[in-house]
């Protein structure tokens, strides 16, 4: 712990660590240093000479950024001559900066407006005409830069070297020429590029989406939590009109600490937000009539034909009958009930699980996200954070580079990380590499280090010489969990530090394992007395006639489950499917009732995020026609019209805290009853064959990113991703369109991306496009075997943003 010292600031003694930097020490008497470059986020940079100060014995000013304190020190920030110091300095910055202050986004926000009106003059002593630089330039698919209005406090150019470590934003030029650009011209592309926006201290950096839109005062801000992936991130939801604007993160009043790894939200959370006002919106609860004919409901008979159904096929058919797949969209409230409505119908089937995935909450064996900042060796098995959650991924990082972990990734397509790590294939087999390197820890194995070593002797020395072990998985496969846990009761044995964090794949998984969303657990996971059908056996039991309805709420199984072949056979054979959805995705449209409900923008209630914590979600606008209601308005109108028993709402709200609370999950083994499943077979590619892996991307989905006008830049293009070698050995170039096809069906019209990231004898493609749908080729989970067929020659152009540097 940093010796705690005392300096005098502005004539008031400060208690301060030692080396805290003044700029810092003075936030603690409430004395604000003028500054443009320094954040607490990032590195002290020294650039703008806004943060001047006067320390006693020194001749000259001092930076206050990049000062650190010592025992003693007197300093003054607000003496004449500092003054003087800071009026200069924003003369110097006013010489050249457009006075376009009434078109600037950043009007209202903007700290130089702040301190011209502070330490400025009224009039310009400059005779000369200010230089021109480019304005308006199209820095990539997010951000218009204004060179003209940039200050040069590199904090976008910082941000993308010490926080993301991706290194797109660069200085070109010298002196008054120097200019923001990207490295090589190409394109910022970037999960986190909103940020720098956010960062930017004057209006040089814009979003396309909010550009000209509103002004800070005329927005409305509320503190909600991003839904859009497990993490969970704390963000403001500005609206105009009770229309979304934007969304942004307040670093200073949610983060005062300025945690590096922290804080920020990736472009998705940032930029999918037109949908709201979408065209295509759905506003009337719809029934099927016909083949591709819909007619329009009104509530309370939508309500009256759903529960009349489900009434009669428990009555005829059993509650067996009866199944729910939901959760992922879901608020906690809204996963208690669906698993009570289903539950007190009699049936025990209900599940959460979209993507094969085992579980979601780790229990005993858990670690905390903040662990990865001790570790020493960070596991990735199988998942890929960076696709999956984002900003949890930047703690990863930052753990590499500013914490000296080391990273290893068990799987066979690497990730696109900008930093370096150790890659292990496992062709599909991650349990026996795991396995054999957690025996050869127990045993205390010598395995000195030579070229050519098999993986597992490679893992088993990182692990022996590691303190502290986090393994980052997503929860699926039964012979993983068990591996991952012996692993880490091994290491504990051993008295090292160790854990797992689940990356799962939906915003609210936790949260909906914590409500019972589960065949086999009550809420608070509690044992069922009867387990029920958990997905995959609901959709077998659907495809052999034997369900007979099928709730869907907040999921679309069709574009989404692993096991293409059986979901759409499940779902033909279905007499009658009830989805609640914001549009008609691939699951709507083969369903009977849609029923049109709100997005999380728009209602009130809980999730849990991948760490455990409880967040709240508050109303920040409202849908701009129709009669949507929320997903929990609508299980009440169910549960009354049935004759169900349901809570009230402020005993809804008790049950689902008490569900959620942390000491209930401790007990959870990775591998209870509840979790296990069977062993899925192993398949190997045949003679001219490839193995199809389907890849996650941030940016693809079937609801609210296809139907986002805005957010049409940044979705991924349907694309396949091959070895150079494969590529070579088809005759394939970079560019060349071709179709993937085998005897279940063929995916077309995707472009050829040539990377090392994709193993020989592989093909990648993105999961979850409508376009272009994975599962199209899957009767089974995981890899599946496929051929190449060329449809043409020659380069598309082609947006892999999606793609994000493969």
């Amino acid at each position: 712990m940093a010796k705690i010292v005392t300096v005098t600031i502005d004539g008031v003694k400060v208690e301060a660590p030692e080396g805290e930097l003044m700029i810092e020490a003075a936030k603690r008497i409430g004395h604000h240093v003028p500054n443009f470059c320094y954040y607490p986020k990032l590195e002290p940079a020294g650039l703008c000479r806004m943060c001047l100060i006067r320390i006693e014995g020194q001749p000259k000013l001092q930076l206050g950024c990049n000062t650190r304190i010592t025992d003693g020190m007197v300093i003054d920030t607000i003496s004449d001559a500092v003054e003087t110091g800071r009026r200069a300095q924003v003369e110097f910055l006013l010489l050249n900066h457009p006075l376009d202050c009434p078109v600037c986004d950043k009007g209202g926000e903007c700290v130089l407006q702040d301190y011209a009106m502070a330490y400025g003059d009224v009039a310009s002593r400059s005779g000369m005409p200010k230089m021109n630089k480019p304005k308006a330039v199209d820095l990539g698919p997010t951000i218009v830069l204004d060179e003209q209005r940039c200050v040069l406090c590199q904090r976008c150019v910082r941000f993308d070297n010490e926080i993301t470590w991706e290194r797109n934003l660069v200085t070109t030029s010298r002196a008054v020429y120097t200019i923001i650009a990207t490295e090589n011209d190409e394109p910022y592309d970037s999960y986190f590029s909103g940020n720098t926006v956010e960062l930017c201290p004057v209006g040089a950096l814009t979003s396309k989406t909010y550009r000209f839109k509103a002004r800070p005062w005329d927005v409305k801000p509320t503190l909600t939590t991003c839904t859009q992936c497990p993490v969970g991130c704390t963000m403001f939801a500005d609206s105009r009109f009770d229309v979304l604007q934007r969304t942004r993160y307040d670093h200073e009043t949610t983060d005062p600490h300025g945690d590096p790894a922290g804080g920020w939200i990736c472009d998705r959370g940032r930029y999918n937000l037109a949908y709201h006002t979408n065209e295509r919106r759905l506003s009337m609860p719809m029934v099927r009539s016909g083949e591709d004919q819909w007619v329009d409901l009104a509530w309370s008979d939508a309500i009256d034909l759903v529960a009349k159904t489900l009434q009669d096929a428990a009555e005829h058919f059993g509650p067996q009958s009866v199944g729910a797949i939901g959760g992922g969209r879901l608020t906690n409230q809204e996963s208690y009930l669906l698993q009570h409505l289903v539950r007190g119908l009699g049936s025990p089937n209900v599940d959460y699980r979209l993507h094969d995935e085992l579980m979601t909450t780790p229990g005993r064996l858990a670690a905390r996200v903040r662990d990865l900042d001790d570790a020493s060796l960070i596991i990735e098995v199988g998942t890929n954070s960076v696709e999956l959650a984002p900003v949890f991924d930047l703690r990863v990082r930052y753990a590499v580079q500013r914490r000296g972990a080391t990273l290893v990734h068990l799987g066979d397509v690497k990730p696109n990380w900008p930093i370096h790590f150790r890659h292990f294939p496992i062709g599909g087999d991650a349990a026996s590499l795991l396995q054999e390197a957690t025996e050869n820890v127990r045993r205390g194995e010598d395995l000195p280090k030579r070229a050519g070593e098999p993986p597992t002797h490679a893992l088993a020395r990182l692990l022996r010489g590691a303190e502290r072990v986090v393994v980052i998985w997503d929860g699926r496969g039964t012979a993983e969990a068990a591996a991952i846990e012996r692993l880490i009761e091994t290491l504990r044995d051993a008295d090292k530090g160790a854990g797992v964090v689940i990356v799962g794949y939906a915003a609210n998984a936790r949260g909906a394992e914590a409500m019972g969303m589960h065949p086999a657990l009550l809420p608070g996971y509690r044992p069922a007395p009867q387990t029920g059908l958990d997905t995959e056996s609901m959709l077998r039991a659907a495809a052999r006639g034997e369900l007979k309805t099928l709730l869907i709420f907040g999921a679309n199984p069709l574009l989404a489950y692993p096991n293409g072949a059986l979901v759409r056979a499940a779902i033909e054979r279905v007499p009658f499917i009830v989805t609640t959805e914001l549009f008609m995705t691939q699951t709507a449209v083969k369903s009977h009732v849609v029923l049109p409900v709100k997005s999380s923008f728009e209602k009130t209630g809980s999730t849990v995020t991948m760490d455990g914590e409880v967040k709240d979600l508050a109303i920040s606008c409202s849908p701009q026609g129709g009669e949507p209601l929320t997903d929990r308005e609508v299980l009440f109108m169910l549960g009354d019209a049935m004759g169900v028993a349901m809570p009230s709402e402020a005993e809804l709200e008790g049950l689902a805290a008490a569900a959620a609370a942390p000491e209930l999950q401790q007990p959870l083994r990775l591998t209870a009853p509840a979790f296990v499943r069977p062993a899925r077979r192993a398949v190997t590619a045949g003679e001219g064959e490839l193995m199809v892996h389907a890849l996650p991307r941030l940016y693809a989905g079937g609801g609210t990113s296809a139907n986002d006008t805005e957010f049409e830049p940044l979705r991924p293009h349907p694309s396949a991703y091959l070895h150079p070698d494969d590529a070579a050995r088809l005759q394939l170039e970079e560019g060349d369109v071709i179709s993937v096809s085998n005897a279940l069906g063929s995916i077309d019209g995707l472009t050829v991306v040539a990377t090392k990231n994709v193993a020989v004898g592989s093909i990648g493609v993105i999961a979850e496009l409508p376009e272009a749908p994975a599962n199209m080729l899957t009767d089974d989970f995981g890899a599946v075997r496929a051929n190449v067929t060329l449809v043409r020659k020659g380069r598309q152009t082609a947006n892999l943003a999606g793609a994000h540097g493969e």
